[in-house]
């Protein structure tokens, strides 16, 4: 096993000095998304001026960019750090044009016109103005979360990815992690702050979290990214941190919520037991003024809380306390080596520990898991312009986890590297499972990640803004992963009375002789450590062509090479060797037409197609199947035999099932695996309906036929009706009485899982937004989208996956988010958030019960009216006789939410305090959470929703806060 030690972090140190060294040996910059201006210089008749001298000076940090208008009197300033500049056009003969308070946020690409009229005496002009709402360059969908926003709007828990919801296209509800979109789940999704991925390559979670105070602003792409960015197939998420100035100034702020502030819980009836503080402090300025500047800050997050599960028995749904808390650094020193050169070093350190952190819906204490987690992550930036044409950027990430996931085990034995007692079992019933849960671990994982990106821009039949460049990432994952090592007992009925047989967590004080016969049993036997290495290549050309002054074409082209997570082990089993997939290749291309040429009205799209990465959990478990390191295995209790429950393996162990046949569990890939990737396309358009109210309309379509479904290969083909042969004889209702067994086609194995990436997905979506940025006192963003997502789900029959294409559980035809800021009088700043939205389409699990025979549950989905377990769930679905259930047959309920954020900001001799309160659900609407609701079928709890710890789903809360700035 590779474990993280001092000795791994100070090795990662020692790369990272020396990735350093060679940036700053070459003319390199930081990929951090920034803004550009362009435009045209003209003279008051209209003709085009060159060798007109711009300017734009950063008004905090006093850099500067120069550039010097071309032939045809255009100019172009890329790679700018976003904020507010001032920009100043000067020609001898000529008087001066300045342009203040002219503000540049993520991801911008302005065009700023410049008409001069010839010298008098009279001083240079000065215009104040802001950079267009409408691009007219770019045909990609994105929604940017400024300043303001970032610093006024309620935010429940303070976490930032939060307010990506505000942005067109995100179905995410707001409980953190990263957004979605479109066809995809958080897998098809990146973040990136600072140009460096956030994310681990196992299973794609956010491995840093960082303090809301550091982040400057954001934008959220949905769709039609260009080839610049990789390895997403439906969002980017790209955020920039704050950076000192030429002023020296500190904040320090508080949070503070409490039950005393709290409605009555929806569920419990009472008030609960609460208390939340988040505290910190950043500070920043100059080392040398102009040159040099350093900023950091601390984040104490607190937030004791109360979960409890949803399984309608009494004695498993008991509340526990589950106090998250978590520490978050941040330092970062940004220093120009030359006006044209500058050099950025920033760190992060995270960690988090969060007790029984999945109890709600169906999993109770005993089935908990605690979560222990930290983080480091260096990055460093060089920022090159070489020349009037000419940027290069260059950005080197290294990122370090422990992330322990920790299963509950009673006393007096305590777990060991992720692994329980081998009495900690798993028991899952019909109508609820409890026991410790079967997969959990501790994981080490090591990642860098190096890119360089160069821009140049020249003239041919038009302007060219090309942009090309490439990246490695390469993770290192080692740890343990506990796959059912304490091994799950499966019945087709309930014990009679749960209440009184498995009292709180500890089994040993279990009552188990209620327990039936249990049906069958699945372990993980061998040897649970891993290790998997992972790396990723990639190049790209991206060219945004103005063929005319009022038609530009993005056109571009990305290759990623994903090597290490098809796994290519040939020992021992029946996995075949492979090659990598390697026909990765990705065009896309998309226009924007201005169409008056004024800049006003823009339709815009195009298409694309976009590959994601394979996760690397998959791997890790072929890995180890292949090898015969771990096996998993399952054996059955078809005559009811009693002592199964207390010798399920038959007095065998490892080397028995090795050597023996028909009971170990196989993982492997398909022999066609490939890369998960999406196809694609939108049409819209954008238009500013004033100098501050822009409106835009856009139809998305996204489909694939590559995404991730797992299937049962070793089964025999087939009944009347084209299912599978179930695997032992039995009665079986849903297959119309008792059924021979027919055994495994491949009896050295019992069921062998095979990762097919032949699964559909399709997306339709028309998004609207309507935004107005500050002016007036006010500004407000208003989202809107309809859409529909179908796709392919969990077997019910593994011969026949078209029949398992239906409604995707992100499935939410509505969705509304609106959000404003204002200044009141009376010095009060008044902001707040809505957010409306259909409900989320939900499952229908059978408890575990296998109805087919096929060995497995996970998406068995019964004909009504033939097996009487599910005659109330047919009947609350309304679902007829004879028909199957359908997947995802209901909808949780819609979600109505208010936030009200209140503040009267006071300043005193220069130090601004400013106290604010907010309140999450001011209406104190029953909100309840999709995840949290009852999906088995069997239980009498079917399609009731549960307690949820999500913060968007809370009875309303309060919070009190105080920032003093200087």
């Amino acid at each position: 096993m590779r474990v993280l030690t001092r000795g791994t972090l100070t090795m990662g140190l020692t790369g990272l000095l020396l990735a350093a060294i060679l940036g700053l040996s070459s003319p390199v910059s930081a990929q951090v998304r920034q803004a550009e201006v362009a435009g045209t210089v003209t003279d008051e008749s209209g003709a085009v001026l060159p060798g007109v001298t711009v300017t734009a000076t950063h008004v905090e940090t006093r850099q500067v960019r120069t550039t010097v208008t071309d032939s045809g009197g255009r100019y172009l300033l890329t790679a700018l750090p976003v904020g507010v500049y001032e920009v100043r056009a000067e020609l001898p003969g000529f008087r001066a044009m300045r342009f203040s308070d002219y503000r540049l946020q993520i991801g911008d690409s302005a065009r700023l016109d410049v008409r001069m009229a010839v010298a008098t005496l009279e001083e240079a002009i000065t215009v104040s103005g802001a950079a267009p709402l409408v691009d007219t360059t770019k045909s990609d969908l994105s929604g940017r979360i400024d300043q303001i926003q970032m610093e006024e709007l309620p935010l429940a828990g303070r976490n930032w990815l939060n307010f990506a919801t505000l942005a067109p296209g995100v179905k995410s509800d707001g409980r953190g992690g990263q957004p979605t979109a479109g066809v995809g789940g958080v897998q098809q999704s990146k973040v990136y702050v600072d140009g460096g991925q956030i994310q681990n390559l196992s299973t794609v979670a956010i491995d840093l979290e960082i303090s809301k105070e550091i982040v400057g602003e954001f934008e959220v792409i949905t769709n039609r990214f260009d080839a610049v960015m990789g390895r997403a197939g439906t969002a980017v998420v790209n955020a920039v941190t704050k950076s000192g100035t030429d002023t020296l100034r500190g904040l320090g702020f508080l949070a503070f919520r409490d039950d005393a502030l709290n409605q009555t819980d929806f569920f419990t009836g009472r008030v609960e037991p609460f208390r939340s503080i988040q505290y910190g402090l950043t500070f920043g300025g100059p080392i040398r003024r102009g040159q040099t500047h350093y900023f950091g800050s601390y984040e104490r997050q607190e937030e004791p809380r109360t979960l409890s599960a949803n399984t309608g028995i009494a004695i498993l749904d008991q509340p526990i306390d589950s106090t998250d808390t978590s520490n978050l650094f941040f330092g970062r020193v940004d220093h120009s080596l030359t006006r044209n050169h500058r050099v950025t070093f920033r760190y992060n350190r995270f960690d988090r520990l969060v007790p029984y952190q999945n109890v709600g819906g169906a999993v109770s204490i005993s089935s908990s898991v605690t979560s222990d987690f930290q983080t480091d992550r260096f990055n460093l930036g060089l920022s090159s312009v070489l020349g009037q044409r000419f940027v290069n950027q260059f950005a080197l990430t290294y990122l370090s986890s422990e992330r322990l996931f920790n299963r509950f085990s009673g006393p007096p034995d305590p777990q060991t590297f992720g692994l329980a007692p081998s009495h900690d079992n798993r028991h899952t019933f019909p109508s609820v499972t409890i026991g410790a849960i079967p997969n959990v671990g501790n994981e080490y994982p090591s990642f860098w990640h190096l890119r360089n990106d160069a821009s140049f821009v020249f003239e041919w039949r038009g302007q060219h803004r090309l942009k090309f460049g490439g990246e490695w990432n390469h993770q290192y994952i080692s740890g343990t992963f506990a796959n059912n090592n304490n091994g799950t007992f499966f019945y087709n009925q309930d014990p009679p009375n749960l209440a009184t047989c498995c009292a709180g967590g500890d089994q040993s004080t279990w009552d188990k002789s209620q327990f039936p016969v249990p049906a069958r049993y699945t372990q993980g036997l061998g040897d649970f450590f891993y290790d998997a290495p992972n790396d990723i290549y990639a190049a790209y050309i991206q060219n945004d062509w103005t063929v005319h002054p009022r038609l530009v074409l993005n056109l571009g082209v990305r290759y990623d090479l994903e090597t290490g997570s098809l796994d290519h082990t040939t020992a021992g089993t029946i996995v075949q060797p492979r090659k990598n997939d390697v026909n990765n290749l990705q065009p896309r291309l998309g226009f924007a037409w201005d169409v008056a040429g004024t800049g006003a009205t823009v339709v815009r799209g195009g298409g694309g197609i976009y590959y994601d990465q394979v996760h690397l959990n998959l791997t890790f478990n072929q890995r180890r199947a292949a090898t015969l390191r771990q096996v998993s295995v399952t054996t059955f209790n078809p005559t009811g035999d009693p002592a199964f429950a207390t010798d399920p393996l038959r007095g065998q162990g490892y080397d028995d099932f090795v050597r023996g046949a028909g009971a170990v569990n196989m993982t492997r890939f398909a022999d066609n695996a490939e890369q998960p990737h999406v196809y694609t396309g939108s049409i819209g358009v954008a238009r500013q309906l004033t100098s501050n109210l822009a409106l835009s309309v856009d139809y998305v379509a996204q489909g694939s036929d590559s995404f991730l479904v797992a299937r049962d290969t070793n089964l025999f083909c087939c009944l009347p009706g084209g299912g599978a042969l179930p695997i032992q004889s039995g009665t079986f209702p849903e297959l119309g009485g008792f059924i021979q067994g027919a055994g495994r086609p491949d009896p050295r194995f019992n069921a062998i899982t095979t990762y097919f990436f032949d699964g559909r997905s399709r997306y339709h979506g028309l998004q609207v937004a309507l935004n107005k940025r500050m002016s007036h006192s006010y500004q407000f963003g208003v989202s809107y989208l309809w859409s529909k997502n179908m796709d392919t789900g969990a077997p019910n029959n593994a011969f026949n996956p078209a029949d398992d294409y239906g409604r995707a559980a992100t499935d939410q035809p509505h969705r509304l988010v609106a959000n404003v800021v204002s200044r009141v009088p009376g010095g009060i700043n008044l902001a707040g958030v809505l957010h409306m939205a259909s409900g989320l389409a939900r499952g229908a699990g059978t408890g575990g019960i296998d109805i087919n025979g096929d060995g497995g549950a996970g998406g068995d989905r019964p004909t009504c009216g033939r097996d009487p377990r599910f005659s109330a769930a047919c009947a609350l679905l309304g679902v007829a006789t004879g028909d199957r259930i359908p997947r995802n047959p209901w909808r949780s309920d819609g979600i109505f939410r208010v936030d009200l954020r209140l503040s009267r900001p006071l300043v005193f001799r220069g130090v601004r305090v400013d106290p604010s309160v907010e309140v999450f659900n001011l209406l104190n609407r029953e909100n309840y959470d999709p995840v949290a609701y009852n999906t088995n079928l069997v239980s009498a709890q079917f399609g009731n929703p549960g307690r949820s710890s999500a913060l968007p789903y809370q009875a309303r809360q309060a919070q009190l806060a105080f920032r003093v700035e200087f």
